[in-house]
């Protein structure tokens, strides 16, 4: 049997507004280093700036990551991008008393 491991892991992401445009601020950890680092995304899913540093634990991956975010003071004038994925069939099952998974 074959195992399938996750590349990556995301646990937390917060939201925070700067110049009326939302960033993201998101923890993440890999397999091969389970230390904790924070990644700034704009709008349209293009990556800021990423830590170097490591940290034990999400909260001050995410911390640590928000006070960058205040630091930077950039306005974000990215354009979100089609994914190009539809959700309706999971629309259509919820709608005939079915659930979405």
């Amino acid at each position: 049997m074959t195992k399938v491991h996750h590349l990556l892991t995301i646990v937390f992401t917060q939201v925070t507004e700067v110049e009326d445009r939302e960033m993201q601020v998101t923890a993440f950890s890999t397999p091969s280093s389970p230390e904790w680092r924070w990644r700034i995304v704009n709008y349209a899913g293009d990556v800021i700036e990423e830590s170097r540093e490591t940290f034990r634990t999400i909260a001050t991956a995410v911390a640590s990551g928000t006070q960058r975010l205040t630091q930077l003071n950039i306005l974000d004038r990215s354009v979100s991008r089609p994914t190009g994925w539809s959700t309706s069939r999971f629309r259509s099952r919820v709608a005939r008393g079915g659930t979405a998974r």
